[in-house]
């Protein structure tokens, strides 16, 4: 799905989403919420917004409201250009917020692209599969996407497998990001999808029922 808007729009749609950490934030492991920390490869001129939706996988149900996590250039250093053969731990930028812990579901991942003049929206509502995360209470629950597929792409090659992933080259991405936030002082936990949520969506609107059905991975 892509959508041609302008700037302004843009900002105005993200203006509710949590983005990089402020400098001074801190968590710990007494919290009694999770730290979500989102990493996803990106280009230069992108932003990423991830929403999730959190589910009870008793009753296979969808629960609460759509959190959002931006993630873009300013999440991180920036650069100029970025070219496409870039690394994926080179490319990796990072977002993050607290969230009551418990089990959630990246329902929609978009992607805006400023070319100078306006920008297009790219989205995956991730009804064929909308990987689900155990976050853990009083844990920084490090989280590293995989790069964006837009939605047609992915319904034509359908669900996409788990691939093999430099991890010691993202583990030390990940180290640089955090080493700027130092009252982030809660363990680290790299977290992996535990399955699944099928759910059936409008044709091209990403609207998120109440039920899902579980898929394993």
């Amino acid at each position: 799905m892509k959508a041609h808007v302008t700037v302004c729009a843009v900002i105005l749609a993200l203006a509710g989403c949590a983005t990089a950490p402020d400098r001074s934030e801190s968590f710990e492991a007494s919290s009694a919420h999770a730290y979500v920390l989102t990493g996803v490869p990106l280009d230069a001129n992108e932003t990423h917004t991830l929403s999730f939706r959190r589910v009870d996988m008793t009753t296979t149900t969808f629960q609460d409201k759509i959190v959002s996590i931006r993630v873009g250039i300013d999440s991180g250093d920036v650069w100029k250009r970025a070219p496409k053969d870039r690394s994926e731990a080179d490319a990796m930028r990072f977002g993050g917020r607290r969230l009551p812990p418990g089990d959630y579901a990246l329902v929609e991942h978009s992607v805006s692209r400023f070319d100078g003049i306006s920008t297009n929206i790219y989205v995956n509502c991730y009804s064929m599969g909308a990987p689900i995360y155990r976050l853990q209470q009083g844990a920084i629950n490090v989280m590293l996407l995989e790069r964006f597929v837009p939605g047609w792409i992915q319904k034509a090659l359908g669900p996409v497998g788990r691939r093999e992933r430099d991890t010691a080259a993202l583990q030390a991405a990940t180290d640089r990001f955090l080493g700027r936030y130092p009252n982030l002082t809660a363990p680290r936990v790299v977290i992996e999808a535990i399955g699944a949520a099928r759910f059936e969506t409008a044709e091209k609107k990403c609207i998120v029922p109440q039920a899902f059905s579980f898929v394993g991975l």
